[in-house]
């Protein structure tokens, strides 16, 4: 299964992965073990999402995965090994992120950036779908007849990947790894953080901030957000956790009574193309 954002204004679907309500008796050291190695409650409520730069994986756990090809509604083709490997290669989706393509046989498969591979079947000589979610690809030739970019189509949003060579996707994939190794977060992130909690505090998100696609979801979703946070309180302190397997940085947040998460990314301009903010059942 596919665990990509795409938080994936989530990409109208989330990751379930939040916190859980916890009392305020326990200490913060105690609330971030529990969130870095406690089970995963069946539950959780969805405070905030973002972009779909990334909603492949966001989209694997949402409530619109269904059963694989449901209805047929994407017959598949043929299509000959000699067309397909024209698309194998490097596609780069954002800054830390690189689609890969690779053909086993007659099947060719897709591969985003801190995920597992997963077949895309075709339903013609250039578009392909995902039975894991729903979600189609098409592949671009420039004038040439060459591949030059791959366009991924996902809850009503377009993603173009240009083609890139394999040094640049080793590269992308040789910085990533790095930081995840580190555990270093990302120039900004906990500013952006702040920035994020403040806005969601005052009612005034600081959208300039914010990259257009996860602004559009904040202004849907705000009045959810600050609803399912008020309970908690004000903001007590914010704790880096983690870089994730896809480079989103995992902060904690210590309110007055309980605690919260936020994941975030952001370009390499420091804006914010994807953010959740999740708090307990």
């Amino acid at each position: 299964m596919l665990v990509w954002m795409l938080y994936l204004v989530v990409v109208s679907g989330f990751l379930s992965c939040a916190v859980a309500g916890m009392s305020e008796s326990r200490s913060f050291l105690e609330e971030r073990i529990k969130l870095m190695v406690g089970k995963r409650p069946k539950r959780w409520r969805v405070s905030a999402a973002a972009l779909a730069g990334l909603a492949l994986s966001l989209v694997a756990v949402a409530a619109d995965v269904g059963p694989p090809n449901a209805g047929g509604e994407h017959p598949e083709v043929v299509v000959p090994t000699s067309v397909l490997d024209r698309y194998v290669g490097f596609y780069q989706l954002s800054e830390m992120h690189v689609f890969t393509v690779t053909r086993q046989g007659s099947k060719l498969f897709a591969k985003l950036t801190g995920q597992g591979a997963a077949q895309i079947y075709p339903e013609s000589e250039t578009r392909f779908f995902y039975k894991v979610v729903k979600a189609q690809i098409d592949f671009v030739a420039d004038s040439s007849g060459n591949i030059s970019s791959l366009v991924l189509h996902q809850n009503g949003a377009d993603h173009t990947a240009p083609r890139v060579k394999d040094a640049v996707a080793e590269q992308i994939d040789a910085s990533l790894t790095a930081r995840i190794r580190a555990q270093t977060p990302m120039p900004g992130s906990e500013a952006a953080v702040h920035s994020l909690l403040a806005g969601e505090s005052s009612g005034k998100p600081d959208y300039d901030r914010m990259s257009p696609q996860l602004a559009a979801a904040v202004r849907q979703q705000l009045s959810n957000v600050q609803a399912n946070l008020a309970p908690l309180g004000p903001v007590l302190a914010v704790e880096f956790v983690s870089v994730g397997a896809q480079g989103w940085d995992t902060y904690l947040i210590k309110h007055e009574h309980g605690v919260s998460q936020v994941k975030i990314i952001l370009n390499d301009k420091g804006i914010i193309t994807g953010a959740y903010h999740t708090t307990g059942p």
